[in-house]
């Protein structure tokens, strides 16, 4: 994968964030690691700027997933337990994986979006939480800015799906969103 070359072409994936992505999923391979998944992305495109062919890099990131699928190199995780004995809560790491790997398109056509900042501060949030095993922050209560024509924001509607699905989400779940 190291040394992938897409063609540009316009209308395409915004180069960046591809780039990013993939610098992302090739440390966690070196790393031994599970990968980010692949089927959760949306790339923005650039309508009037040369970007990444689309069918090209949805062709690897189907090959990805596959090889997400079958990978087996990964130590199967212990049997989940929603309370450890000391009054812990268990998230599994799937579950921690799920909400750390989160990406939410941006907001488009002039609709405004919630602030980019703002929601990755709430996931920070719940992904602490997760790690020293105690309840998750209200999702309930959680309000994010709203974004502007030059503050790039995150697809509301997309987040609140994520929330819904997280509001759901129970300690030692087999599925990351399971309740």
């Amino acid at each position: 994968m190291e040394g992938a070359q897409f063609a540009e072409r316009r209308g395409g994936y915004h180069v960046l964030d591809v780039d990013t992505y993939l610098d992302h999923v090739l440390a966690c391979m070196k790393a031994g690691q599970q990968i980010p998944d692949p089927t959760r992305l949306v790339f923005p495109t650039s309508p009037f700027r040369p970007g990444y062919d689309q069918q090209r890099v949805d062709a690897l990131l189907f090959v990805l997933r596959e090889w997400r699928d079958d990978y087996t190199g990964e130590e199967p995780a212990p049997e989940p337990t929603a309370d450890d004995g000391d009054g812990r809560l268990t998230w599994t790491q799937a579950q921690q994986d799920w909400v750390r790997d989160a990406a939410f398109p941006r907001a488009k056509g002039g609709r405004t979006g919630y602030l980019e900042g703002d929601v990755d501060d709430f996931l920070d949030e719940v992904l602490v939480a997760m790690g020293h095993g105690q309840q998750l922050p209200d999702v309930q209560s959680a309000r994010f800015n709203r974004s502007t024509r030059f503050r790039a924001g995150y697809d509301a509607e997309a987040v609140d799906v994520f929330l819904d699905q997280l509001e759901q989400a129970s300690p030692g779940a087999t599925r990351p969103d399971a309740v």
